[in-house]
């Protein structure tokens, strides 16, 4: 996402910007660390970053629409996660940190 975003004349503080709104869809206003993400949710949000991309091989050239659509993206993710799984993303069990995993192995 970040080399399209880049690819249209926009900085890393736009993609920065354009990943946490969709985040904050997906986690309803706070989105979580993805550290903790339970696996369902790390490939939510990296479908909903693909489709965002494929966006970008369709002609998607404005920062503006890329960020809207992003966000819509996350959202239609987040719809089809709780009517599968009767859970809000918020909802899901977290894992555990995975950087603290690796502190505990040494």
């Amino acid at each position: 996402l970040s080399n399209n975003i880049q690819s249209i004349g926009g900085t890393q503080q736009d993609y920065i910007q354009i990943d946490l709104s969709g985040r904050k869809v997906l986690f309803n206003g706070d989105p979580l660390p993805d550290e903790t993400l339970p696996d369902i949710l790390l490939k939510a949000r990296d479908f909903a970053v693909g489709l965002t991309n494929e966006n970008f091989k369709l002609g998607l050239s404005d920062l503006g629409e890329a960020k809207d659509l992003h966000e819509i993206n996350h959202s239609e993710v987040r719809d089809l996660i709780e009517k599968n799984t009767g859970k809000l993303p918020e909802e899901l069990s977290p894992e555990n940190d995975i950087k603290q995993l690796g502190e505990d192995e040494k």
